[in-house]
């Protein structure tokens, strides 16, 4: 890749093998960028060290055991490199232990925020129609949580986060309660919503 190609970004995630790697990338990019009147913002640069799973011998995976990590001492202009677990890069959480527990958590967090900004002005309203409503929803909530989806590699336990957050949606908007002992799958009929599933497999 050309370094110039990467002047017009203004968020980068770089990606290396090593801390040499890394830091030969790093003198080259401040380097050709200062000719062109741009620098790295310092304070914003965080470094990372993606957990690897363990093998054994004969390659195959040691579940539970992970590779030692790399001991970064790197520098940027003489000041010390912030180490993270995880940051966000365009709207997608990125971890150390490439797992999807943090990332769920963040997109359900991130859904609620609308949904709950909506609760009174919306899904409480009886003059705004179910039709309406469910309209709402799938434009200003479903996007949000589902951000990014088309990579994920869900287990089950992760599926079943995802459609629980968005069952409660759809109780919410029609005013279900647990009293009414209502099933997801009548919940889903009455709405005429798809499964989140669905939704997964579409993307």
């Amino acid at each position: 890749m050309n370094v110039l190609d990467l002047a017009y970004a203004d968020d980068l995630a770089i990606m290396s093998e090593s801390t040499t790697e890394l830091e030969e990338f790093i003198q080259d990019f401040e380097t050709i960028t200062q000719k062109c009147g741009l620098t790295m913002n310092v304070k914003k640069t965080l470094i990372m060290s993606v957990k690897q799973l363990q093998q054994d011998a004969t390659g195959r995976i040691i579940k539970g055991q992970m590779v030692n990590q790399l001991d970064f001492n790197m520098k940027i202009r003489n000041e010390k490199d912030k180490h993270t677990e995880s940051f966000i890069y365009l709207g997608c959480c990125i971890t150390a232990d490439q797992t999807m527990e943090k990332k769920i958590g963040i997109r359900i967090s991130k859904a609620s925020a609308p949904f709950y900004m909506l609760k009174y002005c919306v899904w409480h309203r009886k003059t705004v129609s179910y039709d309406a409503k469910l309209r709402i929803f799938r434009a200003c909530v479903v996007p949000i949580l589902l951000y990014g989806s088309e990579v994920w590699a869900l287990t089950n336990i992760q599926e079943r986060r995802l459609n629980s957050f968005y069952m409660k949606c759809l109780r919410t908007i029609i005013g279900a309660n647990l009293e009414d002992r209502l099933s997801n799958a009548k919940m889903l009929e009455l709405t005429g919503q798809p499964q989140i599933r669905c939704y997964l497999e579409k993307e």
